[in-house]
């Protein structure tokens, strides 16, 4: 609501009550992680979830989906915001992931469902 052009309407898919917790942390990074990145994103993710952050990120290759799947491993909650409608995920190989986040935690579109991602 507070950004320069809104998106007049958000597509929800999973628990819509995520967006109104109080500790939300967006962790985001590069789709080709060296293997420290990712051990320290994975720490980071961790360590977060211990203190009850709900990690928010882009469900794309790399350090995104990393940190919404140790989010689910540690227990904590996740909310993936993506590039297209639901019916398009993108990447493919993250289509199981965005089907446990739509189950038990959040996915948050801009698009309807039939839009497929752009650069």
């Amino acid at each position: 609501k507070t950004i320069h052009d809104p998106p007049p309407v958000l597509f929800l898919k999973g628990n819509e009550k995520l967006l109104h917790e109080q500790r939300l942390i967006g962790i985001v990074g590069t789709r080709s992680p060296s293997l420290y990145g990712k051990r320290a994103a994975v720490h980071l993710v961790r360590e977060l979830c211990k203190k009850s952050w709900t990690v928010v990120s882009g469900l794309a290759k790399g350090i995104d989906g990393l940190a919404h799947q140790e989010s689910i491993r540690s227990k904590g909650r996740t909310i993936g915001v993506i590039a297209g409608g639901f019916n398009s995920i993108y990447p493919r190989e993250h289509r199981q992931l965005a089907g446990q986040m739509a189950e038990s935690h959040l996915l948050v579109s801009e698009h309807p469902p039939d839009i497929k991602p752009q650069k």
